[in-house]
């Protein structure tokens, strides 16, 4: 990546002497770990992950491919305290790294329409973050479920930027230099999915939002679909602008509902319902990988578990096309290798 890049995401370069491939098999994490962040940790050379749910311990990996449990609590427990009385579902979590310090953006939500971002802050990695900021509210922007947040900064204008969203569309709105509260007289720009109100069908939801760029190009990953079922998906669009607008390999614009899907399943695939793009890391070979979540096992015979929404997570190779799109190969579902040195 440039030097200049300052995407908020745990993307890092692996180092070494000498060249080492690593193999994997998916699921990565083999556990319950929905909505997964991961970032780099320089400090000790592991990267950390972290999942929805508040009584989650790290987990932490020395190469992306085989990870372990840890006692270490990213929360300190009056930030837990604080998140619950502001909703007892407390999601998504994400990382990012602004202005020196380490953030954890993350949802606390009650219902669509009681539903609120809320900014940690810690000096190291793991923590423990304590409660900083309400970034944004339903209740007070009106926007329905005000979920799973992704923080970037711009490295052309060096603005910081906080997208969001669900059921109400995706939404994009300025943030300080700080990353702990909205920028002075920041307005709510929505840029990708519908209002399903307007639309009354799920499939038209957006939603688990990452911005990446590459090349010039700012590209919107999101998950469109039932996020129980084998409808979900990764779709994508970009632009020139990291305000938009998104638009879809056709050249339809995402605010419409539009995205080109890139990562799809079947009813009785391995893996179904892929999703939440959680962080991109880049190897030493400079390929790109993402993390995700996804369902195992075909969806009929899954659905009627009480384990159904047991969602684990996923490692996999973005390839890019000749003109600059990300697409993936079906069969490296199951497993791939990476260059760890």
């Amino acid at each position: 990546m440039r030097k200049t890049f300052l995407l908020l995401s745990a993307i890092s370069i692996f180092s070494a002497s000498c060249s080492q491939y690593k193999q994997f098999t998916n699921p990565v994490i083999n556990q319950n770990w929905p909505d997964p962040t991961a970032i780099y940790n320089p400090d000790d050379g592991h990267y950390y992950s972290i999942a929805t749910g508040t009584d989650r311990a790290f987990m932490r990996s020395a190469d992306l491919c085989e990870w372990e449990n840890t006692d270490i609590h990213p929360f300190e427990k009056e930030t837990v305290e604080r998140l619950k009385k502001l909703g007892p579902n407390v999601w998504a979590p994400q990382f990012a790294k602004i202005d020196g310090r380490y953030l954890i953006y993350v949802t606390a939500r009650s219902s669509a329409e009681d539903s609120r971002i809320v900014a940690l802050s810690s000096p190291t990695v793991t923590g423990p973050y304590k409660f900083e900021n309400i970034i944004t509210d339903s209740k007070v922007t009106g926007i329905k479920d005000t979920i799973d947040p992704f923080a970037f900064v711009d490295d052309q204008t060096g603005k910081v930027w906080l997208v969001f969203g669900s059921i109400g569309g995706i939404h994009q709105v300025e943030l300080t230099k700080d990353g702990l509260s909205l920028a002075e007289g920041a307005a709510y720009k929505h840029i990708a999915g519908q209002d399903i109100e307007k639309d009354n069908s799920r499939l038209t939801v957006f939603e688990g939002s990452y911005v990446y760029k590459r090349d010039g190009w700012w590209y919107l990953f999101a998950s469109a679909g039932r996020y129980n079922d084998y409808s979900y998906a990764i779709v994508v669009g970009r632009s020139r602008n990291a305000e938009g607008p998104f638009l879809t390999k056709e050249g339809k614009d995402m605010v419409d509902g539009y995205g080109t899907a890139i990562l799809t399943s079947s009813p009785y695939d391995l893996f179904y319902g892929p999703g939440h793009d959680g962080e991109i890391f880049t190897d030493k070979n400079g390929d790109t990988f993402i993390i995700y979540h996804t369902h195992r096992g075909n969806y009929p015979a899954e659905r009627t578990k009480k384990s159904h929404n047991t969602r684990f997570t996923n490692l996999q190779r973005i390839y890019w096309d000749k003109d600059g799109w990300p697409y993936f190969k079906r069969d490296e579902i199951s497993g791939d290798k990476i260059r760890v040195k």
